[in-house]
């Protein structure tokens, strides 16, 4: 009986054991701060935000986001491995008051995954979690320093890369499909009869004036061209709306653009010139490319033991 009884212990200290030592928790972990960044980048990048307190501020979710890459980035390499769980649990109490603000409110969704719809309560459900294994993570003390100095500062290097073109993609958005902050504005939900043959971008843009608004050409878009064989062709509407033709121009503009307002009217302006999926392809790529070398130390390591 007593053998019967030392089984559970035994086997709830080797999972303790496994756990604290395994470097499957901080892949997990870092993986998925990459993943919410990615996602998250990827929503903002592609949709105007309201600009109603911080979670609809451009600048503060760029901070976010890079602050979730950096996490990630730290989790994969393996560097400084203690430090790196104080932050990453650190960052995660941080996102569980977000979450419980979430369920405070009763928002519908956290948006902690961008377009992927998350409830609140999923939400804390997913940051405890993370905290756990990250507590019960116990990563021996000292560096891991089995890679060589100079793939450390490759590793930076494309994280710097990475960070700078994803501020890039988010500040200089290009919105299409929907886009409330048009929809919102009362000359742009007039309704406009269009019958042209052979129309250009500039001649649509004259016909949408019709509202009372004024709309113009960024002369740094002037050498492009803006749609698909330089025009419309034949477009006859009946009553659409002026928002409607707008997100038309953006859905089929062959180069990043987005409509700024000014007085009077709006603006087409350059969005980003590296384009919206590219930053987060790097992003992807730079994490792979340290979670690679932190995989050919543990490797190493093992062969050095034996």
């Amino acid at each position: 009986m007593s053998s019967l009884k030392g089984l559970p212990k035994i086997g709830i200290a080797s999972a303790r054991s496994v756990l604290a030592e395994t470097r499957l928790v901080p892949v997990l972990v870092g993986a998925l701060l990459i993943f919410a960044a990615v996602a998250k980048g990827r929503d903002i990048a592609t949709r105007e935000l309201s600009g109603i307190g911080l979670a609809e501020t451009r600048w503060f979710l760029a901070v976010v986001i890079a602050l979730e890459i950096a996490a990630g980035y730290w989790l994969l390499s393996s560097y400084y491995r203690r430090q790196a769980r104080y932050a990453a649990m650190l960052l995660f109490l941080v996102f569980a008051e977000v979450s419980l603000y979430g369920i405070s409110v009763r928002a519908a969704s956290c948006r902690c995954f961008g377009n992927f719809h998350l409830s609140p309560w999923l939400a804390l459900g997913i940051d405890l979690l993370a905290i756990g294994l990250l507590w019960a993570w116990r990563p021996r003390p000292g560096v891991w320093m089995h890679s060589s100095p100079g793939k450390f500062i490759v590793a930076c290097f494309l994280l710097l890369v990475g960070q700078v073109l994803a501020f890039t993609a988010v500040q200089d958005h290009a919105p299409t499909g929907v886009n409330p902050s048009l929809r919102s504005v009362a000359e742009l939900n007039k309704r406009i009869d269009v019958q042209m043959a052979a129309s250009g971008l500039s001649d649509l843009l004259g016909r949408m004036s019709e509202c009372g608004l004024s709309f113009q050409i960024d002369p740094r878009l002037h050498g492009h061209r803006l749609i698909a064989e330089d025009n419309f062709g034949y477009v006859q509407t009946r009553r659409a709306k002026v928002w409607a033709l707008m997100e038309m121009i953006s859905d089929r503009s062959t180069v990043p653009i987005r409509w700024q307002p000014k007085p009077g009217g709006y603006i087409i302006v350059p969005a980003a010139g590296t384009g919206v999926l590219l930053p987060w392809v790097v992003i992807v790529a730079s994490a792979v490319t340290i979670l690679l070398t932190s995989l050919e130390g543990t490797f190493l390591r093992k062969h050095q033991t034996c």
